[in-house]
Parts: structure tokens; C-alpha cells; sequence
């Protein structure tokens, strides 16, 4: 096999993988991902808070 047919066989194979990809990407409105982003945001603010609360209440304990 040369290297023409290697490299027309991994053109074929990347496209195909690629496709369905593509094809859901070309979906996405800015809209959307800007809903996503958000709800992201609001969900890791909400566990960061969460957090830092927990780790207050351990450093008062141990200099209470």
C-alpha cells in the first residue's frame, strides 16, 4: 500500500468520524450555548459556595 492509498483511507475515516460531529455543531445557536454557559456557571457557584462554607466552618473549629 502507498502512501496515496494510506493517506486517501485516513481522509476517509476522519470524515466519516467527523461527520456526525459536524453535523451537531452546525445545530448550535449562540443562544443555546449561552444558555449552557450559564446553567454551568450557576451550578459550580452554587458547589464553590458550598465549599468554602464547609471549609470555614472547619478552620473555626480548629481556631474557635
Amino acid at each position: 500500500m502507498g502512501y496515496k492509498e494510506v493517506k486517501d483511507m485516513l481522509y476517509e475515516k476522519l470524515t466519516s468520524f467527523l461527520k456526525p460531529i459536524q453535523t451537531a455543531y452546525a445545530t448550535f445557536d449562540d443562544d443555546a450555548v449561552i444558555r449552557v454557559i450559564n446553567a454551568g456557571t450557576d451550578k459550580v457557584r452554587q458547589m464553590s459556595e458550598d465549599k468554602i462554607a464547609d471549609i470555614k466552618k472547619k478552620v473555626g473549629f480548629f481556631l474557635g
